[in-house]
């Protein structure tokens, strides 16, 4: 029978017959992972499995910053160096954010607030005794920053210790906690595509406007090619001087109209033209 996890962190289903395929995982968001009876799908890093509600998806997972100071571990003062807790990938880093997750998980999930926690992840520890910076992963996006703040204030023993098998000495008014802030997306008209593609549009708009134009003109310039022609008596006819083609066996009539200026010019013109 195929079987539902849900209380394991980011894990969707198994199956129990047959392999990985593009179908077998519902969602894109979740990877699907072989193994001897079947495959697992499991949510991708940053999201959480929905499939206790029997929807069967993967959902973004909204991370809140949270800083606090601790002094102690264990019972034993902790120091911040720059090889040690200032590197990530000492020993000494390891071990610590090990035993900061451990007393958050054991914290997180006896409070109210067990439903909605997932996750934790520290990403640094900083001087000033040593501030340990960590995300806390929730499903509920509208959830306050003060609920988060009123479970770790809960949890503490003898006024500043958090943790059973593990202990962490703190200073509980260093504990902060900021909302996510969601991205703002972009509309789809300010996105570096669409405005590349716009781009090109107007370039090939201009070209092609620019190829018409010097159609129309180049046009315009052969039509104006033409002369006058008197052959003899006859009356005049056009001819193209572009220099293509033979000349017309026999020349076009056409009938043309003058302005005379000069009066004295009048007689001379009319054995020659046809005037209207």
């Amino acid at each position: 029978d195929s079987e539902e996890v849900t209380d394991v962190v980011l894990t969707t289903s198994r199956g129990h017959h047959g392999g990985c395929s593009e179908s077998a995982c519902p969602d894109e968001n979740a990877v699907c992972e072989e193994y001897d009876h079947g495959f697992t799908c499991t949510c991708k890093s940053g999201y959480y499995s929905t499939a206790s509600t029997g929807q069967n998806m993967c959902r973004e997972l909204n991370a809140y910053e949270a800083r606090l100071t601790i002094t102690h571990v264990n019972g034993e003062a902790i120091v911040f160096t720059s090889s040690g807790l200032g590197d990530s990938d000492s020993d000494k880093f390891d071990e610590t954010a090990a035993i900061v997750i451990a007393v958050m998980d054991e914290i997180f999930s006896m409070s109210s607030l067990r439903n909605m926690y997932k996750d934790l992840k520290v990403r640094a520890f900083e001087h000033g005794s040593v501030i340990v910076i960590f995300d806390i992963y929730m499903t509920e996006e509208s959830l306050r920053e003060d609920r988060i703040t009123a479970a770790l204030t809960e949890a503490l023993q003898e006024g500043n210790i958090l943790g059973t098998n593990h202990t962490l000495t703190v200073i509980p008014s260093s504990f902060h906690v900021t909302e996510p802030v969601k991205p703002v997306k972009e509309p789809w008209y300010k996105q570096p595509l669409y405005i590349a593609l716009l781009c090109i549009g107007c370039v090939a708009a201009v070209a092609v406007c620019m190829v018409v134009v010097c159609c129309c003109k180049r046009g315009k310039r052969n039509h104006s090619k033409t002369s006058y022609v008197n052959d003899g008596d006859d009356p005049i006819s056009l001819q193209n001087l572009s220099g293509h083609g033979p000349r017309a066996s026999s020349p076009t009539r056409v009938d043309l109209d003058f302005v005379v200026t000069n009066k004295s010019m009048d007689k001379a013109l009319e054995p020659r033209f046809k005037m209207q």
